[in-house]
């Protein structure tokens, strides 16, 4: 197991063979295979993995924050990775953490020690879908196993993955998220079907496909976890991961401008750019004050839900920030900057694209009810479900 310095020193080496490519996948909506490539070699696919297992036990104990801080620097310089490097690795820690000790033999062992590349599937959101994106889909029981048919959409990581974990339910008439798990698929399976429907105008380069499934024979132990066990039994969830991304994004954002500032000595004089260096500095530092309190609260494993709460907030916080200095790091730089040469004009399009992840009037909608009534379940706002606390 590495220490937090030692990672962040890794982390931090990307950052010129991330940034010399990253404008070509966005314009291409390419997957960074090549930045996938220098994960792999560094070992930084298995940071939630345990440590037993070859991982760096990352996104539980109590190493949490060295997760988000690393998610963070990542975004700083390349938030399209940071995004997809989040996906995988929430995916892995949960197969990691689900999974029992002979799935862990099949399927974690082969994949830590391959360096593989896993996707997380869930959303039934559809882009001309009218309704809802609530999940609905089911497995269909069949001789022991398993057969999956299902149609799910911004599947990030997916064009570059080895395998996906797919989010759906078993047949049943418990409520939905009672019945919630979690299946492995090769993604070279013949009744895998990857659409290329990503055109969108920012985070292209996460290339977050269309997934089909037609058909798929699966064996009893491809199920991962038993019927609601991410709602009852895993108190984790991905909030403060995006709300580490739009940080670390901002700040990026803000340390371009203050280089651009400074090598333009006609700026540096101007108060208008000055105040604005001084109000964007302060909102970024509380973002980082909150997220790394809000980290500290899963680390210490105390109160779950408290944790969930502190973190929907920082989401809130981060979002707005991030936004809002995606547009004014503009007025700082001037007309100049617009040009795509300069990365600002694709910050600008990645940070309003990835900050409509979640609806940010849903969540905070959840926190304001919180605070008035004193009571918040940390999964118990997911997709509008009404389940119990955890471990109640």
């Amino acid at each position: 197991m590495r220490t937090e310095a030692e990672l962040l020193s890794i982390m931090e080496s990307f950052r010129e063979p991330f940034t010399a490519v990253e404008a070509e996948h966005d314009r291409a909506a390419s997957f960074p295979t090549e930045n996938f490539e220098l994960l792999r070699q560094s070992g930084m696919l298995a940071l939630t993995a345990p440590t037993e297992w070859g991982g760096e036990g990352l996104w539980s104990g109590d190493r949490f924050l060295t997760y988000y801080r690393l998610l963070a620097v990542l975004a700083s310089f390349d938030a399209n990775t940071s995004q997809l490097l989040q996906v995988h690795s929430h995916a892995l820690g949960i197969l990691s953490n689900a999974a029992d000790e002979a799935q862990r033999e099949k399927y974690l062992g082969p994949i830590v020690r391959g360096g593989k590349v896993l996707a997380s599937v869930g959303s039934e959101s559809a882009p001309s879908k009218k309704g809802d994106g609530l999940y609905n889909q089911e497995l269909v029981p069949v001789d022991g196993g398993w057969v999956l048919t299902c149609e799910k959409h911004f599947a990030s990581v997916s064009a570059g993955a080895d395998y996906l974990l797919i989010w759906l339910a078993v047949p049943g008439d418990a409520p939905y998220e009672n019945r919630t798990v979690c299946v492995i698929v090769p993604t070279d399976a013949p009744e895998v079907e990857l659409v290329d429907s990503w055109d969108v105008m920012g985070m292209r380069a996460t290339v977050s496909w269309t997934v089909k499934v037609t058909g798929l024979r699966l064996e009893a132990d491809a199920v991962i976890g038993e019927p609601g066990y991410w709602i009852h039994r895993d108190p984790r969830t991905f909030s403060l991961g995006f709300a580490s991304n739009h940080l670390g994004q901002a700040e990026g954002i803000l340390d371009y401008c203050l280089t651009w500032v400074r090598e333009r000595s006609h700026l540096q004089h101007s108060d208008h750019v000055l105040y604005r260096f001084g109000d964007l500095g302060a909102k970024v530092f509380v973002v980082r004050a909150a997220m790394e309190a809000a980290a500290e609260e899963w680390n210490h494993g105390a109160d779950f839900d408290r944790a969930e709460f502190l973190s929907l907030q920082v989401l809130h916080m981060a979002k707005h920030v991030l936004l809002e200095i995606s547009q004014v790091a503009f007025d700082i730089c001037g007309a100049r900057a617009i040009f795509r040469r300069y990365p600002l004009e694709q910050a600008y399009r990645d940070a309003r694209s990835f900050t409509l992840h979640t609806r940010d009037d849903h969540l905070t909608f959840t926190v304001g009810r919180g605070m008035l009534t004193g009571s918040f379940s940390g999964k118990g706002y997911i997709d509008g479900a009404t389940v119990p606390r955890i471990g109640k």
